[in-house]
């Protein structure tokens, strides 16, 4: 669900606002979870991904 919210609000528009914010709202499981996916996700959406398990 994270990765549909950011590819809808779009790269030039997630800042570190929305990044905590994400952050905030996932489990530790589910950073865990994102973290493994990662590779699997493919475009600018990936580079958010190390920025939100680490927020």
């Amino acid at each position: 669900m994270v990765l549909n919210a950011l590819n809808h609000i779009g790269k030039n528009k997630v800042d570190d606002f929305m990044i905590k914010k994400c952050a905030k709202t996932l489990s530790d499981f589910d950073k865990k979870s994102l973290q493994k996916m990662s590779p699997k996700v493919s475009g600018w959406v990936s580079d958010f991904i190390p920025k939100i398990v680490a927020a």
